[in-house]
């Protein structure tokens, strides 16, 4: 009796196995059949109020129907005609924020992505945000990102509150490996630490900020400048790649940061004077090559200052 049984359950179990692999391809294939829902629906709306225009009641009509499909859609909330959202489910917009003409905010590309506008944002024309893998990407309150600019992961963003994010700067939480010459760059992969601006920081007009970088509180960062290391708190940093000169305090940079600057002032010169010496058809007078080989030692700043 023991063996019947035994051999029942066994093939009571392998006839179970089926139906677990279709009803997991039933649940696979109503989460898809859903998500092409949610998806036709987002359009749906998009498509139908998301350009009408203001002197239509564009913006009342969007901030009362969108709330049917984003995550959280607040009080006051000025949306004007021509926004493109994508992937609504995963966006919130809180009170009071303002979003003008052109700007994309995109969401796909995981369940999991999120994008969050704090109170009081502001997102000025053409601003492209894109949350691409598995990414969260916040804008603290009272924050404003001015036109043309570009905010992308797969990294997480963070932006602080009461931040001035300028014209055309690039904010970008990503890295491509390049190390296998014989593969191509996109094959490699990219790497993603994620980026952070605390509150209360300014970013001037065209600045370069990328992977893994934090600016601290209250630092403001010199139009078209690289930032490629963190910057401390109340900094001001300015080039390429991003260097501090001075605390907003006033206070002046190490010693050492100075020395370094004032090394690669005097290369620099060196290296102009090298050229345009061999420019020259003239011949090269004593003079000038004493300069030129003090300059090389390192001697050159030394005699200068002493007169």
């Amino acid at each position: 009796m023991a063996k019947i049984m035994s051999i029942t359950g066994e093939k009571l179990h392998f006839l179970n196995e089926p139906h677990t692999l279709v009803e997991n391809n039933i649940a696979m294939n109503t989460r898809t059949f859903l998500d092409k829902i949610k998806r036709f629906q987002q359009l749906f709306f998009m498509t139908i109020f998301g350009d009408i225009p203001t002197i239509l009641g564009g913006v009342k009509l969007r901030n009362w129907l969108y709330r049917a499909i984003f995550a959280h859609v607040g009080k006051s909330v000025y949306i004007q005609d021509g926004v493109e959202f994508i992937s609504t489910d995963v966006i919130t917009i809180r009170n009071g924020v303002y979003i003008f003409k052109g700007v994309r905010i995109d969401g796909k590309g995981h369940k999991n992505n999120k994008i969050h506008l704090d109170n009081g944002v502001v997102i000025e024309r053409n601003t492209t945000i894109g949350a691409l893998d598995n990414s969260c990407i916040e804008i603290g309150k009272d924050t404003f990102v001015s036109c043309n600019v570009c905010i992308a992961g797969p990294g997480n963003i963070k932006i602080g509150e009461n931040c001035l994010i300028a014209a055309h700067v690039g904010i970008y939480a990503n890295n491509h490996n390049f190390t296998d010459p014989m593969r191509s760059i996109k094959s490699q992969g990219v790497t993603r630490k994620g980026i952070v601006i605390e509150d209360d920081c300014w970013l001037g007009d065209g600045v370069k900020v990328l992977d893994g970088v934090t600016i601290g509180r209250g630092s403001v960062v010199g139009a078209g400048a690289v930032v490629t290391k963190d910057i401390p708190a109340f900094s001001i940093a300015v080039g390429i790649p991003a260097q501090v000169i001075k605390k907003r305090d006033g206070a002046e940079c190490s010693d050492s940061l100075h020395l370094d600057a004032k090394k690669a002032y005097e290369v620099d010169t060196i290296n102009e004077k090298t050229q345009a010496l061999q420019r020259r058809k003239a011949p090269v007078s004593n003079m000038d090559l004493l300069t030129l080989v003090l300059g090389k030692q390192g001697l050159y700043g030394k005699i200068s200052d002493r007169g």
